[in-house]
């Protein structure tokens, strides 16, 4: 076996690669494929205008892409490995949105669980 075969690129991606980070990607890929296949169901089963999951999408997309950069990458040299962290403004931006949520939810009619 060389080190230019699929089998070892892998292995050499999850060794340089933190667990935590990996995890977070998998629950993040997990998310998106039953959000986007719930979406699909409305669609096709209670005739939702396919502009409002689309829509969806495309504000989700937005707030991904900041909310993308309270998170940041960086090389372990102790554990040779990519770690993620959270940043300052990662940490006032999650803090905003929970008193946010906390405010307006009542407001608009919706119910703490």
């Amino acid at each position: 076996m060389t080190a230019d075969q699929p089998d070892d690129r892998m292995q050499a991606g999850r060794d340089a690669t933190g667990r935590r980070l990996r995890v977070q990607m998998g629950i993040f890929t997990a998310v998106f494929v039953v959000i986007t296949a719930l979406a699909v169901v409305r669609v096709e089963q209670d005739g939702i205008a396919p502009r409002w999951p689309l829509a969806g999408f495309a504000v989700g997309l937005i707030i991904g892409v900041i909310l993308g950069r309270s998170k940041a990458l960086g090389w372990n040299a102790a554990a040779h490995q990519v770690v993620s962290s959270l940043t300052i403004g990662g940490v006032v931006v999650t803090v905003a949105y929970l008193v946010f949520l906390s405010v307006a939810g009542p407001q608009r009619g919706h119910r703490r669980a």
